[in-house]
């Protein structure tokens, strides 16, 4: 019983055919070779042996008038349409908020609106980083959307009749304003820096300016539902 397992265990271990080596046969579809072998067909015949690729650029092998039969067949491809979508999913995690005191409204490109009171020089500790002095139009767009006020660090003034709407300069005997964005803002002629919506400075209400509407620094507010637009 012993001997019969050693030599049942001796023929299963040892076996280990070398395709290479061994011989097949083929015919012109090429069907009956192992993949990587050539079927090669001598002259005058419809049959021939499967051989390695190597032989083939043997110099001492002789392959005049033979056929050499290369198996092109290829599976199929797997069609996976309407069966499972591979696609990669769009990032739709938003940023980090750019509020000190975290929260506040994201109206694009890691941009939040941000509501809080300052005095003068104050404005920018609303937020983590700075406040935004300008606005592309699909965030001008988004933040026009949301009630309140948002100011960016742009200002300038307007005349009498509310036809000269300047930016970034304050001319005397006008009225200074600071730009943003939000439904409480007035609209101007003009845009300036991104942002059209603003807030007219005025000593009597719950915002002021100085002449100085280049920054945001120079502006106080006490008012609700207004912030700063603070950018990351």
């Amino acid at each position: 019983m012993n001997k019969l397992v050693l030599c049942v265990a001796f023929m299963f271990g040892c076996f280990n055919p070398d395709l290479v080596k061994a011989m097949f046969k083929c015919d012109t579809t090429g069907r009956g070779c192992p993949q990587g072998l050539f079927c090669l067909i001598p002259p005058e015949t419809t049959v021939g042996t499967c051989v390695d690729p190597a032989k083939l650029n043997d110099p001492t092998t002789d392959l005049s008038g033979t056929v050499v039969i290369v198996d092109l067949y290829q599976p199929p491809p797997i069609d996976m349409g309407g069966s499972v979508d591979m696609r990669i999913p769009p990032d739709l995690s938003t940023p980090p908020s750019t509020c000190k005191a975290g929260g506040g409204i994201h109206i694009g490109d890691g941009i939040y609106a941000c509501q809080g009171t300052w005095t003068y020089g104050g404005a920018s500790a609303l937020c983590t980083n700075k406040v935004c002095t300008m606005l592309t139009a699909t965030q001008k767009n988004n933040c026009d959307t949301n009630n309140g006020f948002y100011f960016i660090s742009a200002g300038g003034s307007i005349d009498s009749t509310g036809t000269i709407y300047e930016c970034l300069t304050f001319t005397p005997g006008r009225t200074a304003v600071f730009y943003g964005c939000g439904k409480a803002g007035l609209i101007s002629a003009s845009i300036c820096n991104g942002a059209q919506e603003y807030i007219q400075c005025s000593p009597t209400s719950n915002f002021n300016c100085t002449v100085d509407v280049t920054n945001i620094a120079s502006t106080v507010s006490s008012g609700p539902q207004r912030g700063v637009l603070c950018c990351p």
